[in-house]
């Protein structure tokens, strides 16, 4: 499963955006003699980090995350999350309109 995370900046910070990848795997578990779930147990990796000039306009942080997302590599099963605090809200519907490809 691949996760990513957007932190909005603007004039003092930047807006980046960080993609982690958690492998799923399951392990034979000889004591209940099943597969079990261990997922809790395996690192994340970092697959790609991006920070945005300062001062990039909302609307076109909003069409490169999407254009990101929509990279071939990161097709399958991949989740957005944006910190919504603050002017986040309507960035967040600038990034469903621009269609990110995922949940």
């Amino acid at each position: 499963m691949l996760y990513a995370g957007l932190d909005l900046g603007q004039r003092q910070d930047f807006s980046a955006l960080a993609i982690v990848e958690r492998r799923e795997r399951a392990a034979f578990d000889t004591h209940y003699g099943a597969y079990r779930d261990n997922r809790a147990a395996e690192p994340l990796a970092v697959r790609y980090l991006e920070r945005m000039k300062l001062g990039t306009p909302y609307v076109d942080v909003a069409r490169r995350v999407a254009a990101v997302m929509h990279q071939p590599a990161l097709a399958g099963k991949k989740r957005l999350a944006v910190d919504a605090t603050g002017v986040g809200m309507p960035v967040v519907e600038m990034l469903v309109a621009a269609g990110p490809g995922c949940e």
